[in-house]
């Protein structure tokens, strides 16, 4: 515990540049009260809604809870849900939220039962940023990237992350010597793990790392960390495993 304890204490006022997709989170809770007349589907009164800001956002909050200073970089879109970017407030928080007028804000809408869940529609747009977009998006990165201590990425891979915009990302963390940290997700579409090669350190599930390296064996840790790390030329890797932890390779 004493060690936990010095490692979040360590955390403190450390300065973060976070980029990736920011992702709105609704909950919705009702009561089934019947069969709609129209369709054979059931007719639900609602009893409340909650917001959350998922993807980058929900990281962001975590970086925020543990004491840093955060410098958070995303795309919305022009639209009525971007609005609920405005109350995402910190002290220690900067936002550098760009609009892509070409795109809808990311919104994961689920609906429920009680604890039973009915529904679940998203309103994504996927396709890559325009290149002009992608050329602010880097000026503001390689201006904010001088005054940092660590870079971090979590790809959800909504298409924000194109190629060369993480060509260039690679190049200002090498140009201003700061750690990049990446996390990339394969929830919707393959995995794009090779584009960070050589990062600090990478994160990964299970299904990842299987992506990454087809013959992973959890039982065979070593040598399954070892292979990744060979394959993606990385300095450290972490694989989670949910509830049972994790584990990891340092240098």
């Amino acid at each position: 515990m004493p060690m936990k304890l010095d490692i979040i204490k360590s955390f403190k006022d450390k300065k973060v540049l976070l980029l990736g997709d920011a992702i709105l989170d609704v909950y919705i809770y009702g009561n089934i009260v019947g069969q709609a007349l129209d369709a054979p589907v059931p007719e639900v009164e609602e009893e409340k809604s909650s917001v959350f800001f998922g993807g980058n956002g929900l990281v962001a909050n975590h970086i925020l809870e543990l004491g840093g200073y955060l410098v958070f970089i995303t795309v919305l879109g022009a639209d009525e849900d971007a609005k609920y970017y405005d109350s995402f407030v910190h002290p220690k928080l900067k936002k550098v939220f760009l609009v892509d007028n070409t795109r809808r804000t990311t919104v994961k809408r689920r609906w429920y039962d009680g604890l039973k869940k009915l529904l679940q529609v998203n309103k994504v747009d996927n396709h890559d940023i325009s290149a002009p977009l992608e050329k602010k998006l880097l000026g503001h990165i390689e201006r904010e990237a001088k005054d940092t201590d660590v870079i971090v990425v979590m790809d959800p891979q909504h298409g924000l992350l194109k190629q060369t915009l993480v060509d260039n990302l690679l190049k200002i963390s090498k140009k201003y010597e700061k750690p990049l940290y990446v996390d990339v997700q394969i929830s919707h579409k393959k995995s794009n793990h090779h584009l960070y090669h050589g990062v600090d350190c990478m994160f990964l599930n299970e299904r990842e790392a299987r992506a990454v390296y087809p013959n992973f064996d959890i039982k065979k840790p070593h040598q399954s960390l070892l292979a990744i790390v060979k394959k993606l030329r990385l300095k450290n890797v972490v694989v989670k495993l949910g509830n049972r932890g994790s584990v990891a390779i340092f240098n």
